[in-house]
């Protein structure tokens, strides 16, 4: 039997597994509109290889659109393209008004508050959107019926975009313009490493998921790798492999900078990663072994933002009582591997 050379995911998320059964392993995900390699089939299983960073496992084929075409092409036969939203490139100075006086709405605002259409809220920090129409100020992109009025900035939540096109061949990235664009509203210099802590921070609150990398939940090298390749970082998705990537080098604590990551082990082997964060400069004023950690952790249940201190090769939580800061008593301190800062 000819197997199809390539798919599309067609829902949200959807589920790796490490074998063509439910029952096995969730080792990662496939996100809405993502282009996948078919290289097997087991029953209704497909064995496939993720486009992006090459990630093997098994999908099962309910949530897979497969072919022959190339990936824009079968885009566009999928899509409802007149049905479309507008991303705006630059940052209005006054709300753009339209129809029911309903002013510009950022892409963080639609994404994250409650009063969010549900379409939204399922759409992943890393998923990539298809661009329809690609202008000077703003892009089009699909939409549903009830949802095409909306406007919102490319700014703040950090939207991947591809312009789809059945004759173009190569990678589209949004350019560096677009990317200091979303630093604007914060206190950084443009920095693509601070770009990874700003991503990280939206993200708090979002459940823990063993092998998740959606709106459904994160773990911890999931999260590490969304928030990179937001930032320009295409590294891999295993804490394993991302601590061996050619993009990073590694550094002594006290050279910490936001948009580091501190890799944690056990039994010598590496099981963790948090990418370092601060909220408050003079608490490294005074505080010089404390730092603030962004990670997501089984044990907490979801992404959130940690206090530790950093002694030798041991990190261990802190409380924080009116900027006084006393060790966690209910957890382990965690074993250091190394902290690595990208080139």
């Amino acid at each position: 039997m000819n197997l199809p050379e390539r798919a599309i995911v067609k829902v949200y998320a959807c589920g790796i597994f490490s074998e063509p059964t439910f029952k096995s392993e969730m080792i990662n995900q496939a996100l809405l509109w993502e282009e996948v390699r078919i290289n097997g089939k087991f029953n209704e299983w497909y064995k496939i290889k993720l486009k992006r960073d090459g990630y093997v496992g098994w999908v099962n084929g309910m949530y897979l659109t497969c072919g022959n075409l190339r990936h824009n092409e079968m885009l566009l036969d999928m899509l409802d393209t007149n049905q479309k939203i507008k991303i705006y490139r630059l940052p209005s100075r006054r709300p753009i008004v339209r129809g029911k006086n309903e002013g510009l709405k950022t892409s963080h605002e639609l994404f994250l508050k409650e009063e969010s259409q549900n379409w939204h809220k399922k759409i992943s920090m890393s998923c990539v959107l298809p661009v329809i129409e690609e202008n000077d100020n703003y892009y089009l992109v699909p939409s549903e019926e009830h949802f095409d009025y909306y406007e919102f900035l490319l700014g703040e939540y950090g939207l991947n975009l591809d312009v789809i096109d059945k004759n173009r061949t190569e990678s589209f990235n949004h350019n560096d313009k677009d990317v200091s664009i979303i630093m604007e509203g914060t206190n950084y210099s443009f920095n693509r490493r601070y770009l990874i802590e700003s991503y990280a921070r939206l993200l708090c609150d979002t459940p823990y998921l063993w092998g998740g990398r959606s709106f459904q939940g994160y773990d911890c090298s999931g999260l590490v790798q969304t928030c990179s390749n937001l930032a320009g970082y295409q590294i891999p998705r295993d804490t394993k492999d991302q601590i061996n990537s050619s993009l990073l080098q590694p550094i002594k604590k006290e050279k910490v900078e936001i948009g580091d990551l501190i890799f944690f082990k056990k039994n010598e082997e590496v099981n963790h990663v948090g990418i370092i964060s601060k909220t408050d400069q003079s608490l490294f004023d005074f505080h010089l072994d404390i730092f603030v950690l962004t990670h997501s952790s089984s044990w907490r249940g979801n992404v959130f933002c940690d206090y530790v201190v950093i002694e030798g090769d041991e990190v261990q939580s802190m409380y924080d009582y009116n900027g006084e800061f006393v060790p966690r008593t209910d957890l382990q301190p965690m074993r250091l591997s190394q902290i690595m800062r990208f080139k």
